[in-house]
């Protein structure tokens, strides 16, 4: 009782009306007569995000702005030299990133939670960070490490559950943390070792 009392405390609205949330593709693929469990809960905005994925890659690798984007994340100094905006870009990168993280909360609140409350989007600009490291910052690589932590996350809840929490959801954090790190440290090993070898020959 007291948890739920807490819980009511914590600010937060209404539900969305259920014409304002997004379908669940388990809601697409019955209609096609397609098998899909009932109980997943990815919605259209997974095809949302792939399709943004390669709007990123094309923005990035194939337009002039892109090219200035990657430039000042390089090398700001060197791209000022070059004649590239720095304030500029770094700007608009902040404005593009923002629309993709409005992305998120668009599939947080009306793909899945149906509300706004005040803790819902804690830890998840971090597990963005994790996720960009991963991926090497490509959005390819992106795409495939945020699949892998979603598994990881989704995984730890439904271990946990079954478990009835002798093998606690932190545990999935840690595992996550020790993947960064590891391919973190294996970049850095790699660039040195190419590096050595270039000095030798």
């Amino acid at each position: 009782m007291i948890a739920a009392g807490v819980k009511q405390m914590i600010p937060h609205t209404s539900e969305i009306a259920e014409a304002a949330r997004l379908p669940r593709l388990y809601t697409i693929f019955k209609f096609l007569n397609i098998d899909f469990p009932a109980y997943n809960q990815v919605n259209i905005s997974f095809f949302i995000a792939i399709g943004v994925a390669i709007l990123a890659y094309y923005i990035l690798w194939k337009t002039n702005l892109g090219y200035e984007i990657r430039a000042v994340g390089y090398n700001p100094l060197a791209a000022e030299y070059g004649g590239i905006s720095v304030a500029k870009n770094i700007v608009l990168a902040m404005v593009i990133s923002g629309a993709f993280a409005g992305l998120v909360g668009t599939n947080e609140i009306m793909g899945f939670k149906y509300r706004w409350r005040q803790e819902l989007f804690t830890g998840l600009g971090f597990n963005g960070i994790a996720v960009a490291l991963l991926g090497k910052n490509h959005p390819l690589g992106v795409v495939l490490a945020a699949i892998l932590f979603g598994i990881l996350n989704y995984g730890g809840a439904i271990v946990n559950i079954f478990t009835e929490g002798r093998i606690p959801r932190e545990l999935i954090m840690v595992l996550q943390a020790v993947i960064v790190i590891f391919v973190v440290i294996s970049d850095e090993v790699v660039k040195r070792l190419i590096r050595q070898r270039r000095k030798i020959v």
